[in-house]
């Protein structure tokens, strides 16, 4: 069992759709084979149930259900116990499937709260959160920083060592209303 790692991957990042069996939502929900795609870069990768266990703290058989589903929806293929990473991202965009806001909400909450349970004492993070008053024009500036900024890690990320595995959750979200109140009250 064994195959080198496709660092080669040029293929356009994949779209997963709501018409394959919802397997975008099922792609989100699997916390454990997003962790897999990702540890997959890693320069002493191993497709082994054994070290992707170890490394990702998780069971054999957990590995090997991310494993299957990983193959199932395309982003990695497999020749008996060959596999092969085909896609290293995958593009996800609730906006595309139609998705409502509470699924959209749900789905983050549950990213985040996997994320946070995962994280141990001994791993590298970083928690930040406040509250601020500003306006729309700024917000969408913040965002676009925030896009270009994670950008910019995941091509920084393909030149370093990449020795780990980091998993980023994000949220910046309006908590008030606008003053509709007349100005002498």
């Amino acid at each position: 069992m064994g195959t080198k790692k496709d660092n080669n991957t040029a293929n356009p990042l994949p779209e997963l759709s709501e018409g394959v069996d919802g397997l975008y939502k099922q792609f989100l929900d699997f916390y454990i084979a997003r962790k897999l795609q990702a540890s997959w870069l890693l320069n002493d990768f191993k497709p082994h149930t054994k070290w992707i266990s170890k490394r990702l703290r998780i069971t054999q058989e957990d590995a090997m259900k991310a494993l299957k589903f990983l193959e199932s929806i395309g982003i990695i293929s497999s020749k008996g116990n060959d596999f092969k990473l085909v896609q290293d991202r995958v593009s996800i965009k609730a906006s595309n499937f139609g998705t409502s806001f509470e699924d959209f909400s749900q789905q983050h909450r549950l990213t985040t709260h996997q994320l946070l349970n995962d994280v141990n004492q001994n791993d590298r993070r970083f928690f930040y959160n406040g509250f601020f008053a500003s306006d729309d024009e700024t917000y969408f500036e913040f965002h676009k920083k925030v896009v270009e900024a994670k950008e910019q890690f995941i091509e920084s990320s393909k030149l370093s060592k990449r020795n780990k595995v980091f998993g980023y959750s994000f949220t910046c979200a309006t908590v008030s209303e606008l003053n509709s109140l007349p100005t002498n009250e």
